[in-house]
């Protein structure tokens, strides 16, 4: 499965972490935490990708697909983590993503099933602040698709 999704993305199967290159289709992410609060609030997601082709890929999509108004792509970093009880050290590419609340769970969901880890990071922080302007334009941008 893994080679079908990758030849779906055009990404070559060299680029995924093997330890964590499971795809899942049909993604149903029930278990996402919901925020109380209106749903044309802004949130900033946190996630990381295992590269820049992929993390580029997601972000494309994203946008096109109007679930996010904007992504950062940061410079790699590494990220030292617990997984099946090895403390392991993976490069991993930050992304931070801005969208609605009404857009989020769609987002994360799409988000899930572009990546490969079994378990994505996925945090939900909410924008209790910022330029009203800018604010307003992450959500212009994310209105139009349906959830």
């Amino acid at each position: 499965m893994l080679a079908l999704k990758v030849k779906s993305l055009g990404i070559p199967e060299a680029f995924f972490y093997p330890q964590h290159s499971v795809c899942r289709y049909n993604c149903s992410y029930s278990r996402l935490r919901r925020i109380n609060m209106p749903e044309q609030d802004v949130v900033v997601v946190l996630t990381n990708a295992p590269d820049l082709l992929l993390a580029k890929r997601i972000a494309h999509l994203l946008i096109e697909e109007q679930l996010a108004a904007c992504v950062n792509i940061g410079t790699p970093m590494l990220s030292v983590y617990s997984w099946k009880g090895e403390i392991e050290g993976a490069e991993e590419i930050p992304m931070i993503i801005k969208t609605t609340v009404n857009k989020q769970h769609a987002m994360i969901e799409r988000l899930v099933e572009l990546h490969p880890y079994d378990i994505p990071e996925a945090i939900v922080l909410p924008a209790v602040g910022g330029y009203d302007p800018y604010l307003d334009w992450v959500r212009s941008l994310t209105a139009g698709a349906s959830t």
